[in-house]
């Protein structure tokens, strides 16, 4: 799979993150296709020590690509995610 829509983007973030991420426990990677994979962490953001939330990258040839923003649900970076993932295939 390269190109993907958003669809199949949210179905990925659906299926292959674990409900159980710990906050502040670093990067979890997954879905992984060619030289191309997504991580995920769950974290403080933001100045409360109440706010968290999702954070989300691609590792493109051992590079970090930020993806801007940090997400209170993990189907909310379904856009975001799915276009820097489209503009590296």
């Amino acid at each position: 799979m390269a190109k993907m829509t958003e669809k199949e983007m949210e179905t990925i973030l659906q299926n292959e993150i674990p409900l159980d991420l710990e906050v502040d426990s670093g990067i979890f990677e997954f879905h992984e296709c060619g030289n191309v994979s997504i991580g995920v962490s769950y974290e403080h953001v933001g100045l409360g020590t109440h706010c968290v939330g999702y954070i989300f990258n691609l590792f493109v040839n051992g590079e970090y690509i930020n993806i801007p923003n940090s997400y209170n649900n993990i189907c909310e970076a379904t856009k975001a995610l799915t276009e820097e993932w489209n503009r590296w295939h």
